[in-house]
């Protein structure tokens, strides 16, 4: 996963983009282990969260990789 890449969270459906990817100091709250993915949501009850997720999640899914 890159920064751009489009992913789709497969358990409720919610659409987010890569805006970053964790760092070794970085102190993102979640997920916040080196190389995983800092996800901007835009989710069905049209609110906007950002979140880091395992990059390994099976429930994460890559839907359109930047170019």
């Amino acid at each position: 996963m890159k920064v751009g890449d489009l992913v789709k969270w497969t358990q409720d459906g919610d659409i987010g983009i890569v805006i970053g990817i964790v760092g070794e100091s970085d102190l993102f709250s979640g997920q916040n282990y080196p190389g995983n993915p800092k996800i901007m949501w835009f989710t069905t009850s049209d609110t906007w969260t950002s979140s880091a997720h395992s990059a390994c999640d099976k429930d994460l899914e890559v839907i359109s990789e930047s170019g």
